[in-house]
């Protein structure tokens, strides 16, 4: 027989933006818990509110399944005497086990006969496993920061309010973080009825929604992406996915309102007024038809107001003194150019030990400059925006809305008078932000996105300061990726060697920087691995001859590499070069080959060869072209291997013979190392 099963656990307001994260460690805790207790179980479903976790499981099995135990007596022919009767060996055995003689089972081996008892145990039942369980699977959740109520030591997310542990309509009896459990429920604070009491776990979610509460954060999401789009009517939504599932974990009963400020503040730029309405006040920008901003914005409401213009005013009056606040600080800023504001970064501090922002400009200038001939890039223009990139930080607008960094930066640039292609650059020089966001348009604007992550990750390695487990303060594992999505993505010709030398040099030469490159190739691997690259495709892509220092020349090899590995001469490829590879690991070979201590018509085969593949390989256009001229030498590899002892008896000429398969060898590692293809 199976079961449903509700649990339960109210609390204060949980942190929105760790919601859907602690409903699924919930999920995925308590589904581990009855695998590992052998409880078979259904589908489980988790739901989250801002001020509860739960889950239900269908299909719980009321109880462990039954185990069989087994337990060893004496020999049969010690347990019974000549006359068949049990002796004492028997009988104490038999007791031990609350059994008489004539119950023991029998089993046979190859060493005698033995007395067996066997015992049917059943298992523990669910609602005795339940709350212990769930106790370990809660204690285990948890945020950055935790807290502590009452005079226990207790702590969790947020202090614990109520339990609710059903069984079907049963209550299963436990205790957790403080509170017995029950069957009340406490719905929306001010639109619900108070608490209820919830007859059957089958009921929760409609119980719920009685007491005004959408159990299910992405049926919360999907109500107000709904509304939204209703209620932007003939405008158009400024999408914002991580804002709308913020919201769905705000709310309990969302509904979606429109609201208007004055059109006046539509002369600010657009990332000023976003920034107020989405970060400071969770509401969603409109834009009309052509993309400009609308004097408008959606709110989502946490109830259903009998007198909605009430909070539509009260909103519209928030917004306004935060937009007053742009107005301000933008009049305020333009007052004094950008170029002024550079000396000002002396006394903002970008590191203890690696000095002030504007210590951190120049060498940024420096860095940039020097990439911008190498890449096509205006000198002049990357120069200028590298000296100007950091300089809205001691800005107004920047030091209040904190997120348009490098956004007002290029604003500030136009509106002083200097060039489009500087202000772009300022702008985009923070790119790539994220996982999936772009990386910058103008090739300006890459030099100093590159030379910004170079100097953090040049400066930072070099007095001690690397990423360790979790802890990345500065962001050098972004500022790695985006250094290798920036040349990939751009198609930039830029080798790692010119990029950290030139930040060395910045940095005066005392910090090495090979500690820097290991950390960004072990980077890269990692982002051809996240997009699906195989593994032993990175490595043998790595493996090649010279290693990896351009990266759009490791882009070639790895893409090559990919495509050959899945082909029929790729699988033969990589297991001659398995073998080949494994031969000369044993020994040392000779540095030339010798044409004349040839014994066997294979080794001048695959001799001739290897000298026609050298010179078809210096002309050929690319790496796949290279391969498939690599892959023309199998059948005299094959033919090699089939008729030649490579370990011969004459030192001369078993030197000579590795000496051609580590010439084979070196030709086929100028593409990659295709010992490390799995086939």
């Amino acid at each position: 027989m199976s079961h449903t099963f509700l649990f339960e656990l109210g609390t204060e307001e949980l942190p929105p933006l760790q919601l859907r994260g602690l409903r699924d460690a919930l999920v995925a805790g308590f589904t581990n818990a009855l695998d590992d207790n052998a409880l078979g179980h259904g589908d489980i479903r988790g739901y989250a509110t801002p001020r509860r976790l739960a889950l239900l499981v269908n299909d719980l099995a009321a109880a462990q399944p039954v185990t069989q135990s087994e337990r060893r007596g004496p020999k049969v022919d010690v347990a019974f005497d000549a006359d068949g009767n049990p002796t004492k060996a028997a009988s104490g055995f038999a007791a031990s086990c609350g059994v008489d003689v004539a119950d023991l089972d029998r089993m046979k081996t190859d060493k005698g006969e033995w007395l067996l008892f066997r015992e049917d145990r059943p298992g523990r039942q669910s609602k005795e496993l339940l709350p212990s369980l769930l106790s370990e699977v809660v204690g285990k959740l948890g945020t950055e920061r935790m807290m502590r109520w009452g005079s226990t030591r207790t702590e969790f997310v947020r202090p614990a309010q109520w339990l609710v542990m059903l069984l079907d309509d049963e209550i299963v009896e436990g205790n957790i973080l403080g509170h017995a459990s029950g069957r009340t429920t406490r719905g929306h604070r001010f639109m619900g009825a108070g608490t209820a009491e919830i007859s059957s776990a089958n009921d929760y979610i409609e119980v719920l929604r009685q007491l005004k509460v959408v159990a299910d954060q992405d049926d919360r999401s999907d109500i107000i992406e709904a509304q939204l789009l209703k209620a932007a009517g003939d405008d158009q939504l400024n999408e914002n996915p991580a804002l709308l599932d913020e919201v769905a974990a705000l709310t309990e009963w969302p509904v979606v309102l429109r609201g208007d400020f004055p059109a006046q503040f539509l002369e600010l730029p657009d990332e000023v007024l976003i920034s107020a309405m989405e970060k400071h006040q969770r509401y969603f920008a409109l834009r009309r038809a052509d993309g400009s901003l609308a004097p408008s914005f959606l709110m989502i409401a946490n109830l259903d107001s009998s007198n909605p213009s009430q909070v539509i005013l009260g909103n519209e009056r928030v917004i306004r003194p935060r937009l007053a606040d742009g107005e301000f600080f933008w009049n305020a800023d333009t007052q004094t150019r950008l170029s002024d504001r550079v000396s000002q970064l002396g006394s903002l501090v970008f590191q203890a030990t690696l000095g002030s922002y504007e210590q951190k400009t120049r060498r940024i200038q420096h860095i940039a400059t020097a990439l911008a001939s190498g890449v096509g890039a205006d000198k002049t223009t990357t120069a200028r925006a590298a000296e100007l990139c950091k300089a809205d930080l001691v800005t107004d607008m920047v030091i209040e809305f904190t997120d348009l960094q490098g956004i007002m930066g290029g604003h500030y640039a136009r509106h002083d008078g200097e060039s489009q292609a500087v202000a772009e650059a300022i702008t985009q020089h923070y790119r790539p932000t994220g996982a999936g966001s772009p990386v910058p348009d103008s090739l300006e604007g890459c030099c100093v996105a590159i030379a910004d992550k170079a100097d953090n990750l040049v400066g930072l390695f070099g007095i001690g300061e690397p990423p360790t487990g979790s802890r990345d303060p500065f962001g050098l594992r972004r500022a790695a990726l985006g250094v290798v999505r920036i040349v990939l993505e751009r198609e930039l010709p830029l080798s790692l060697g010119e990029i950290f030398e030139a930040a060395s040099t910045a940095h005066n030469g005392q910090f090495e920087t090979q500690s820097v490159l290991d950390y960004l190739i072990d980077r890269l691997r990692y982002y051809y691995v996240d997009r699906g690259i195989a593994v032993d495709v990175v490595n043998a892509a790595f493996g090649a001859a010279g290693g990896v220092n351009s990266l759009l020349d490791t882009d070639a090899r790895v893409q090559a590499l990919d495509q050959f590995r899945q082909s029929a001469a790729g699988k033969a490829a990589a297991a001659s070069n398995k073998r080949v590879a494994n031969i000369l690991s044993r020994t040392e070979t000779a540095s030339t080959v010798n044409a004349d201590r040839f014994e066997e018509a294979a080794e001048r085969e695959l001799s001739a060869q290897i000298d026609e593949a050298r010179g078809r390989i210096e002309s050929a256009n690319d790496y796949r072209e290279r391969l498939a001229i690599l892959a023309g030498m199998q059948p005299a590899l094959d033919r090699f291997f089939e008729d030649v002892m490579v370990m011969a008896d004459d030192d001369a000429v078993r030197d000579n013979r590795l000496a051609l398969l580590q010439s084979a060898r070196a030709l086929f590692l100028t593409v990659g190392d295709l010992s490390e293809l799995q086939g």
